[in-house]
């Protein structure tokens, strides 16, 4: 049974690194193309021709003009400053929404707050001819940002109907009640009028309401890409890679020593996918990182669920609000100091051999605070090491009290400008986890590639039906039906193989514990008496 059992996470093995690897993919891709910013771009184009239908033309390009903002925009082809002057060339407005395959998009943000558009809206419909011409922004956009606030302005359909339908009511009250009630009814009527009003017609609270329906719509569009590019890099793989079903599983079937190799690599499969799969693990997350090197002393306590930059820049303001944490560098360094304890191999190192090593990947996340050489020693401890660290922070600045307004301003500004070396850094990210889930399955005896690249079913006959195709065409044709399973298999997705090695991981060592426990054989049944001789 646990040898079946073993067989089984084998095989989720393979799933779970080829579908982290789709993901991978997936993620650079969407990255690449901006699909988050594209649909982001085609819904808030969507609200304002909602808003007013009149601006249809010019939504989309009054849309790319909010989005490629240098101050939103996290792209890597985004404009880093404001260029003016009389020379600044106005672009071509945009007249249509943003595809797959457009580059127009890849300069947009890809997340925006309503209360950032709605004030962009404003700053632009304040603009003069020339002013515009000078920022590189088209005159008639001032126009259509005019037309959008003037829409939201003018009462809505519900508060006009709810108004009538007051008044109705008041008419009625007016003919059937006393002096009294009349005044007590005309007096709620007013207040009921102008509360529904308000809240129905006030430019702002409506725009927050067209803006979140547009955030959700942004969201499903973005889920369909990415299920869309899911599926097919699901199909691609099983091809490329000639991956059949019934292969792997008689490979593992006739080879035990790569199902216990696979098995033993379930926990690093887990530790990568769960780098893969992390919400928070962002372009985002990736430029406060980057922040943090070069302030270390303000590290989030929590990170933003969904790792958005403006979540980030949002909760990096709210933490320089507080104390400077002195003793976050030093815990850092005590917990690489454990780890290169217990590092497999390093069981007989000295404490100043581990001081040392812990500190060479120390130093990498915090190197403001570089340490004299000559204190690792023969006699360098953990605490030693702490020690210097501790009196190295007493003597920064930053330590000594709270952040100024100026420095805020500073250090929210910088990282804005980190945005683009945060998607460089991301994408570098998913490029090392790429070659370590490839590394997995090659360490533990599994051809993910096979070799040569066409050659995985060279070695097998072709079968006498085909003989009139060519080799590799009659070798698809045989394994068609096991190629065409493993893309359905993969198209399920990373999460859903990621959580059953993870079920199956956790039910291994209950299995392993009831076998050992189960009798070995089984007792042997107690020898019948023997028969008396019978007399006559």
């Amino acid at each position: 049974m646990l040898s079946s059992l073993d067989t089984v996470i084998a095989f989720a093995v393979i799933m779970t690194v080829l579908c982290l690897v789709i993901t991978i993919l997936v993620q650079m891709i969407s990255a690449a193309f901006a699909l988050r910013g594209k649909n982001l771009a085609n819904a808030l184009s969507l609200t304002f021709q909602t808003i007013d239908p009149q601006i249809a033309e010019q939504a989309h390009a009054l849309t790319e003009q909010i989005l490629k903002d240098p101050i939103f925009s996290d792209s890597l082809f985004a404009p880093k400053g404001r260029e003016l002057g009389n020379g600044a060339r106005v672009a071509r407005p945009r007249q249509k929404p943003w595809t797959f395959r457009s580059l127009g998009g890849m300069h947009l943000a890809t997340a925006i707050r309503p209360g950032e558009v709605y004030r962009i809206l404003h700053e632009i419909s304040q603009l003069t001819e020339e002013e515009a011409a000078v920022r590189g922004i088209s005159p008639i956009l001032a126009q259509t940002s005019t037309a959008i606030l003037d829409a939201l302005h003018r009462p809505d359909r519900p508060a006009t109907e709810s108004l009538l339908k007051l008044q109705a009511i008041h008419g009625v009250a007016r003919h059937f009640l006393s002096e009294a009630e009349k005044k007590a009814i005309m007096d709620s009527v007013t207040n009921l009028g102008a509360t529904v009003e308000r809240a129905t017609t006030q430019s702002y609270d409506r725009f927050q309401r067209w803006f979140g329906t547009a955030q959700d719509r942004a969201q499903q569009w973005f889920q369909v890409h990415i299920r869309g590019l899911t599926i097919a890099f699901s199909i691609i793989t099983a091809f490329l890679l000639q991956l059949d079903t019934t292969d792997i599983f008689r490979q593992l079937r006739d080879r035990p020593g790569l199902v216990d190799a696979l098995v033993k690599s379930a926990p690093g499969v887990l530790e990568q996918g769960n780098k893969v799969l992390d919400s928070s693990d962002t372009p985002a997350y990736h430029a406060y990182l980057l922040w943090l090197r070069n302030h270390p002393l303000f590290p989030l306590t929590t990170l933003p669920v969904s790792g958005t930059p403006e979540l980030f820049r949002l909760s990096i303001a709210e933490r320089l609000k507080t104390a400077p944490d002195k003793n976050y560098p030093v815990e850092r360094f005590g917990a690489a100091f454990d780890l290169a304890r217990k590092t497999e191999g390093t069981a007989k190192v000295t404490d100043a051999d581990a001081a040392k090593a812990a500190y060479a990947d120390w130093i990498q996340k915090f190197p403001s605070y570089q340490l004299d050489p000559t204190i690792f020693t023969e006699a360098a401890t953990k605490e030693s090491v702490s020690a210097a660290i501790s009196e190295k922070i007493a003597s920064d600045p930053v330590a000594q009290g709270p952040t100024t307004a100026e420095q805020t301003v500073k250090w929210l500004t910088e990282y804005d400008t980190l945005k683009t070396a945060g998607v460089m850094a991301f994408e570098k990210s998913r490029q090392e986890s790429f070659r370590n889930l490839q590394a997995t399955l090659h360490d533990a005896g599994f051809d993910l590639v096979p070799k040569p690249f066409w050659g995985r079913w060279d070695k097998e006959p072709i079968p006498y039906w085909a003989r009139d195709y060519c080799p590799q065409f009659a070798h698809y044709l045989r394994h068609l039906l096991g190629v065409l399973i493993t893309a359905g298999l993969l198209a399920l997705g990373a999460p859903f193989w990621f959580n059953l090695l993870k079920n199956l991981m956790n039910l291994r060592p209950a299995v392993a514990n009831l076998i050992e426990k189960r009798p070995q054989s089984t007792p042997a049944l107690p020898t019948a008496p023997a028969s008396p001789s019978s007399t006559t």
